[in-house]
């Protein structure tokens, strides 16, 4: 199982181990762990704590009937540790995509009552929250990134109005850009968005192996 990171990194487990690689340092790090059942579903997650290099690795258990597990992995001690916060019954997505900013690690997530939003773990005091997305995405295709200004980003498409958004979260949610990208016929037609770059770009994976870098400002 393959997961992609912040900072350019990678998580891989393989039966009984964890390995973290980085493909532009070629530095990788093991470290044996238990394996779930497989009837168990995790969701993982890497950010770091109070210094750069204190890397964390956290794996979150899926659970929507009763309250699911945290722990965490530091790569500077080499242990394992639990948050005492309680967890919240969350559902994570299977294509969620797990982003750090500004010492918060986030994920798509359903929860009982409430809807789609999205988790927030504080890395450093290790912490959860949770936030709204916006009223508007609510039922659109979402991806989590980052703006250049450290801020937790949401870039929403929607096939029955052809439309991408791209909002950009401060004190609170704000749409920065909508465009219609999604025409049958276009050359963006077909693409699923991977993460952003800045305030304005977007990376796409367009089906069914084509890499775009979309400028929403420029619509090129």
């Amino acid at each position: 199982m393959l997961r992609d990171c912040p900072f350019s990194t990678q998580i891989c487990c393989e039966r009984d181990y964890m390995i973290l690689y980085n493909p532009f340092t070629q530095l990788q790090a093991s470290q044996k762990i238990h394996i779930p059942p497989l009837t168990d579903s995790y969701t993982y997650g890497f950010g770091y704590g109070t210094t750069p290099d204190d890397l964390k690795v956290v794996r979150l258990r899926d659970c929507s009937e009763y309250p699911g597990s945290c722990e965490v992995f530091s790569l500077k001690t080499r242990s394992w540790s639990i948050p005492l916060q309680p967890i919240h019954r969350y559902t994570y997505y299977d294509d969620a995509s797990t982003t750090f900013v500004n010492g918060f690690l986030y994920w798509k997530a359903y929860k009982q009552g409430y809807g789609n939003l999205i988790v927030a773990f504080d890395v450093k005091d290790m912490l959860f929250s949770d936030t709204q997305i916006p009223s508007e995405c609510r039922s659109k295709s979402c991806t989590l990134g980052s703006s250049s200004r450290g801020c937790l980003s949401l870039v929403c498409s929607d096939s029955a109005h052809a439309t991408c958004e791209l909002w950009v979260m401060n004190k609170s949610w704000s749409k920065k850009y909508s465009l219609p990208l999604l025409q049958r016929g276009n050359y963006l037609y077909g693409f699923n968005t991977l993460c952003t770059l800045d305030d304005r770009k977007i990376v796409m994976l367009k089906k069914p192996n084509r890499l775009i870098i979309y400028d929403m400002v420029k619509g090129s």
